[in-house]
């Protein structure tokens, strides 16, 4: 069995923060490059979402996501006292992965996995980032014990390549934050819809096909 969710979406955004790359070299100064951000002129965008989930066998569940787009992004960039507008276009994609499995006994296991493809920027392209997480739980009753760990590889990095012809090529990276590894505990509150509709149905009981 397979659930199919299929969407077409365009979008226009104003003002988009961007990141940019400035020269400030002077005549008495070695090349002075700084990294910064600044409100974009405009990023037009358009694509094809799909997400697919599948039920293999009993107990696992796999949800996929695809998402396909094109980009148009401009920008001002400074140079001296005047500003030059800067266009950049093209395609990417991204695509996510969850798969959960359900043992007995109130175990499962679960494994999330992205990776987004270079796209546009106003002088270049992002870097790929791509990382997986793993998560385990087990029930008790109300109670509900988790433990995962984020980003396994340590590999969630993003970054730019700046690549302005003839002046200069630059790539930039950055965390966002580190591998690291969760334990939690949650407890459910209230009682459970099943037995309340049942205790519900139970308390009317049967109905009288006759009466009105």
């Amino acid at each position: 069995m397979v659930d199919w969710l299929s969407s077409v979406y365009a979008r226009y955004t104003e003002h988009p923060i961007v990141g940019i790359t400035i020269d400030t070299t002077l005549d008495n100064t070695p090349n002075v490059l700084l990294a910064t951000y600044a409100n974009g002129k405009g990023k037009f965008n358009y694509g094809w979402e799909n997400t697919f989930k599948f039920f293999p066998v009993k107990n696992l569940t796999i949800t996929a996501d695809i998402n396909a787009f094109y980009t148009n992004i401009q920008a001002f960039l400074p140079e001296g006292t005047k500003t030059v507008l800067l266009t950049n276009a093209g395609y990417s994609y991204t695509a996510k992965g969850i798969i959960v499995y359900k043992f007995p006994m109130g175990f499962a296991a679960q494994i999330n996995g992205s990776y987004e493809a270079p796209k546009p920027v106003p002088q270049g392209s992002t870097l790929p980032v791509y990382y997986f997480d793993v998560a385990a739980s087990k029930e008790l009753g109300p109670l509900t014990i988790n433990f995962g760990i984020s980003d396994v590889l340590n590999s969630n990095v993003h970054g730019y390549n700046y690549d302005v012809p003839d002046e200069y090529i630059q790539s930039l990276s950055k965390r966002r934050q580190t591998r690291y590894a969760k334990l939690g505990l949650s407890f459910k509150f209230g009682k459970d819809d099943k037995v309340t509709k049942k205790r519900k149905k139970d308390k009317e009981g049967p109905k009288d096909e006759d009466s009105e």
